[in-house]
């Protein structure tokens, strides 16, 4: 079978991550936003590049692992999407959904700031306090998460709603009623 992408090679793990051109494209982009600009474009050379790298806390090497894993998921559910629904997202597209994904997970850390966490903080789009991280999330993803809870009937006790009112709740309880703040982003543009 083809590469859905390009529809000139022979579709494989190493070309679909990154050497095909469109998902190359979303990797450099995504790889320069967290450090990665030495990182290769080949599936057994970014495990090898991967599993040379040591792995800590730094707000740097958590981006990092998120960004790698996120972009591996949205580069193939782009695939599927095109394979076997005809959808087509553009590569602006697919960058902003792993940014949102890595910039949502960064809300459930307990992130204390630092010149690093700061310097994250700018590229990634969210503020960080004194032991308070707030994610800046565009009106329409919280409009669109509304909707979506409500048209599922999510509202009336659903599994989404209890883990994400158990979440609120724990992090109220380990990190202070003031700890976590989500918030609508004003348009940037």
């Amino acid at each position: 079978m083809k590469c859905i992408f390009c529809k000139r090679v022979k579709d494989s793990h190493d070309h679909l991550f990154f050497g095909c051109e469109l998902p190359g494209k979303v990797w450099n982009r995504m790889k320069n936003l967290v450090k990665l600009n030495t990182a290769p474009n080949c599936w057994s050379e970014i495990l090898d590049f991967m599993l040379r790298r040591p792995i800590n806390k730094s707000i740097w090497s958590i981006l990092q692992r998120l960004v790698i894993g996120a972009s591996i998921y949205y580069i193939w559910q782009e695939r599927n999407l095109r394979l076997f629904q005809g959808k087509v997202r553009s590569i602006d597209e697919i960058c902003y959904m792993i940014q949102d994904v890595v910039r949502l997970r960064i809300l459930g850390l307990n992130i204390t700031d630092s010149d690093q966490v700061l310097e994250a903080a700018k590229v990634w789009d969210f503020h960080v306090e004194r032991e308070k991280v707030i994610v800046l999330l565009p009106f329409g993803l919280v409009l669109g998460i509304s909707v979506a809870i409500i048209l599922l009937g999510l509202w009336t006790g659903g599994s989404f709603l209890t883990r994400l009112m158990l979440m609120v709740w724990n992090l109220m309880i380990r990190d202070g009623p003031r700890s976590v703040m989500i918030m609508p982003a004003r348009n940037r543009g």
